[in-house]
């Protein structure tokens, strides 16, 4: 199940008088629709700047999770090339955050007696919905569940952002970055990441020193936004350290 928004979309559409935000609504949507489509993905609805998708539903599809990732990686990349066009036709940046989730699903045609739509529902697409918002703590573009990870960890770079507890949940889950197909990363984003995922163990066996250590080290060579994220984590662990029942789980204040 794949979501995305457009960053800062309301304060977008504000300045603008309906007809350009419709117009650039469709600019945006027509490419990244028609890619989801391309990689075998069923349309599920529009949210006004969001878009809601799903893989392996209606029909069965083994490689469900490898699509949806390529999927949100060639959006991005049609979106990088909107970029220049959006500012100087509408005068504001195009950055989107997605959410992918893998697991079961309720599918099925939902509504009412006069009107309804083929959908999914359950757990896997609330936890979908609530990746999404992720991105804008971790300073990434796209996040997905562990179940996916562990489906295109070997297809796919990624990265482990931490622990997390969504708001309404009381579980701990492990989140990943999708960042790109094996073998386009260039030496030093890929040496980017495995010193932050090993900033990251450390974070989590409380040894914060050594970890801060590292997230220097990357910060001074590269603007790597999850590693600034990371560091105000261990800023405020070295000044108020956590009780033994911390876990190293980061909890989302709310649900966007």
């Amino acid at each position: 199940v794949f979501f995305s928004y457009i960053e800062n979309f309301t304060t977008m559409s504000e300045t603008m008088p309906p007809e350009r935000v419709t117009e650039m609504l469709n600019k945006y949507l027509t490419p990244v629709t028609n890619t989801i489509l391309e990689h075998g993905g069923y349309l599920d609805k529009y949210v006004g700047d969001g878009v809601m998708a799903v893989w392996g539903a209606p029909y069965p599809d083994q490689r469900h999770a490898e699509e949806a990732c390529r999927a949100a990686l060639d959006q991005q990349r049609q979106i990088a090339g909107l970029r220049i066009d959006f500012m100087t036709r509408f005068g504001c940046e195009l950055n989107v955050r997605m959410g992918l989730n893998s697991g079961r699903v309720t599918a099925g045609n939902m509504g009412s007696e006069k009107k309804f739509q083929y959908t999914v529902i359950g757990d896997t697409v609330n936890f979908a919905s609530r990746l999404e918002p992720v991105n804008k703590d971790f300073g990434t573009d796209i996040v997905i569940g562990e179940t996916t990870y562990r489906i295109v960890k070997d297809i796919f770079v990624t990265r482990a952002l931490g622990r997390l507890v969504v708001i309404g949940k009381k579980e701990i889950v492990p989140v990943y970055e999708l960042v790109a197909i094996n073998g386009e990363c260039d030496d030093l984003k890929m040496k980017t990441l495995c010193m932050y995922e090993e900033a990251l163990d450390l974070f989590h066996n409380r040894e914060w020193h050594r970890s801060m250590e590292i997230i220097e080290k990357i910060l001074s060579a590269y603007p790597d936004r999850p590693s600034m994220h990371l560091k105000a984590r261990l800023a405020e662990c070295i000044t108020n350290q956590p009780d033994n029942s911390w876990m190293g789980e980061y909890v989302r204040p709310n649900k966007n």
